[in-house]
């Protein structure tokens, strides 16, 4: 009780839906290949906001997962940085990325600790924002004279492809993850409250997933697998036709440009080529999509060489030219980094799934489904791509994680505060 007299004496702002769209907006999506790194001046920014509502620490946010990160970023930033060094690899970025990632937690913190955060905008912000990143995806395909607009954002050295996009962020594969974000969770929200506008975000995020990328249409298929349960479970009848639709389509498009464009159905492929159709089907595909031998790619991508003991261990302090996450982890800091990183999550998968909330019409369902949506992403995308500790990713679930711990202590009754996060 003595903690909760304390929390009511601070002095805190109640914040805006639209400052906390803001906040999660730039300390997320801020743009990285302007002439200068803007990060800085928007962690400046949100310090010096947090400084004139007070500027302290509140005891009560360093949670298991704030205090744990932090002493991990911290540790893993020093053993990275010696790696580099000590091999004079001269790839310095190898242990800058855990130090961003440690400074903007602790931003992140702060500003919490000094503001006033309702869960149900918190949940509309992220939504908002999904929506927007969705929204410029199709917009991107429609009008590709905006893409150069979003040069900030992009970057650029990526090639435009013609039906291709990947709005507020430089990936195609991480473009695909926000839209599917956009659709679990404006579809859980409309199976809640039944309102039209999350069924039109629904739309808006399945038709940008399909101008991602093959993986994300994929991934769209299991979300979809997921929304129908509970549609069924909610007995939501037209949605889960909707949806039955939706997902046969998706399933037909997914399935059908791994089949052209992979040899992952052989004899599948065979098939398809063997009309006369298929030729120029094939041409208009491949000016989007590669044309992969997945096992070619996979020897090629997971490259783990046994130079020597050291290497292996503690690797070369070099990132390399393999695109996934877990071979550039190898690579950069060793086996020993990849257990580390990858215990790391794992943990908060088990730390989080321990703390299920299982009333499914409310906005912390939202929140838990979310961070269990983020963190099976990063467990399975970085086979594809480093998503560990990246930028934006790792912002989204530290923001969540805290918002999700503060809950299950407002549960157990150190904080009586209705829908609002007293964090």
């Amino acid at each position: 009780m003595q903690k909760i007299d304390m929390l009511e004496r601070q002095n805190r702002k109640q914040v805006s839906t639209l400052e906390i769209f803001l906040f999660i907006f730039s300390m997320s999506f801020a743009p990285q290949y302007l002439p200068i790194d803007v990060r800085p001046v928007i962690y400046f920014f949100w310090i010096l906001v947090s400084l004139s509502r007070g500027g302290y620490f509140n005891d009560i946010i360093i949670t298991r997962y704030v205090r744990n990160t932090l002493i991990f970023l911290l540790l893993i930033s020093i053993y990275s940085a010696i790696v580099v060094l000590t091999s004079s690899s001269g790839d310095h970025y190898v242990y800058i990325r855990y130090i961003r990632a440690f400074l903007a937690l602790s931003v992140i913190i702060l500003y919490i600790s000094n503001s006033t955060i309702n869960i149900k905008k918190l949940i509309n912000s992220f939504v908002l924002i999904l929506f927007l990143h969705s929204l410029i995806i199709i917009v991107e395909i429609i009008l590709p004279e905006i893409r150069e607009l979003m040069y900030p954002f992009s970057g650029s050295s990526r090639k435009f492809y013609a039906y291709r996009a990947n709005g507020l962020v430089n990936s195609y594969d991480l473009a695909g993850i926000y839209t599917n974000f956009g659709l679990l969770l404006s579809s859980v929200m409309y199976i809640q409250s039944r309102q039209k506008k999350y069924l039109i975000i629904s739309l808006v995020s399945i038709l940008a997933t399909i101008f991602t990328s093959r993986l994300s249409i994929i991934a769209m298929i299991f979300i979809l697998m997921f929304i129908l349960k509970k549609s069924n479970e909610n007995r939501v009848v037209i949605f889960k036709v909707f949806i039955s639709i939706i997902f046969i389509i998706t399933g037909t498009i997914g399935i059908g440009l791994w089949t052209i464009t992979t040899d992952v159905f052989p004899l599948m492929r065979s098939y398809i080529f063997s009309y006369s159709w298929a030729d120029e089907l094939y041409l208009n595909i491949i000016e989007t999509y590669s044309d992969d031998d997945v096992g070619s790619l996979l020897t090629n991508h997971f490259v783990f060489g046994l130079e020597s003991v050291q290497t292996f261990l503690f690797g070369k302090g070099l990132e390399g030219p393999a695109d996934p996450g877990y071979s550039k982890i190898y690579n950069s800091i060793g086996l020993i980094g990849i257990v580390l990183i990858t215990f790391y999550y794992l943990y908060q998968w088990f730390y989080i799934n321990n703390f299920k909330y299982r009333n499914f019409n409310s906005y912390y369902y939202l929140v838990y489904i979310s961070l269990i949506y983020i963190l099976l992403t990063m467990l399975v995308g970085n086979f594809k791509i480093l998503f560990f500790f990246s930028t934006s990713l790792f912002e989204l679930m530290s923001i969540l994680i805290i918002s999700y711990e503060f809950f299950i202590r407002q549960k157990n009754g150190i904080t009586k505060k209705g829908n609002e996060l007293r964090l």
